[in-house]
């Protein structure tokens, strides 16, 4: 991995093999991500850079365990949107209005992610209409 254009081009499978390379090559694409996803969530305490960043490596790990150098896309691109959909969807679970009080506890909320929450609302949507 001595030559940046050709893991900016298409990465060989031992370039991306070698993790801690990849991390430290793309370390400011995952700096610069945090940091913006931080900027636009200041509202929200839950959010935390160390949990972001986290998110951001475990985004580095599918990109180059799916990356498919058929599909003839830049390594850099695909892993920048995966970045971006992986710390989008961290921050659309971790909001607050996806908090539903507790049916049975009085004073406590249970955490639904969007996706079981739109399962919800399309099941009840089903059932109002018989």
């Amino acid at each position: 991995m001595e030559k940046s254009s050709e893991l900016l081009r298409i990465p060989s499978q031992e370039d991306l093999a070698d993790f801690d390379a990849v991390v430290k090559f793309f370390g400011p694409m995952l700096e610069g991500a945090v940091s913006n996803t931080i900027s636009k969530c200041r509202g929200n305490p839950r959010i935390e850079r160390d949990d972001l960043y986290q998110e951001a490596l475990l985004a580095v790990v599918n990109a180059v365990r799916l990356y498919d150098p058929a599909k003839g896309c830049f390594f850099s691109v695909y892993l920048k949107r995966a970045i971006q959909n992986r710390l989008k969807m961290y921050v659309r679970d971790t909001s607050p209005h996806h908090y539903r009080k507790h049916p049975e506890v009085e004073g406590k909320f249970i955490y639904v992610p969007v996706r079981v929450d739109s399962l919800d609302d399309d099941w009840n949507e089903g059932s109002s209409a018989e």
